[in-house]
């Protein structure tokens, strides 16, 4: 599982409350109470309508992407695809370097006062 400053992305994601419809708690551990955290989030670069999740196996494994809804249902643009694993992952990234830079702020203001 991928962690943030040491907390796994889940419990980050619960606290801040943002994703209550989500992820609902079970046990010590945040499940997906919806497997579409990202529905309605991601737009097709060329026709600008949502990419929704398509699950794909392979191997006794499932892999999960994003694929343009226009695509899917046939009408048109192009077969774009994107890992969600990988959006995962840049959404972890970008919500470290966030952290990491009110963490600076605050000692900047810290060192001023």
């Amino acid at each position: 599982m991928a962690k943030a400053l040491g907390v796994p992305f889940e419990e980050l994601l619960q606290a801040t409350g943002i994703l209550d419809d989500y992820y609902i708690e079970k046990g010590r551990e945040f499940v997906a109470a919806r497997s579409d955290l990202f529905s309605g989030f991601v737009f097709c670069g060329d026709c600008k309508h949502t990419m929704v999740r398509k699950t794909v196996p392979s191997g006794g494994k499932k892999y999960h992407y994003l694929i343009c809804s226009t695509n899917k249902a046939g009408k048109g643009c192009s077969p774009h695809t994107f890992s969600e694993d990988k959006l995962k992952a840049i959404v972890l990234r970008v919500v470290n370097d966030h952290i990491e830079l009110i963490a600076q702020v605050e000692q900047v203001l810290d060192y001023i006062a």
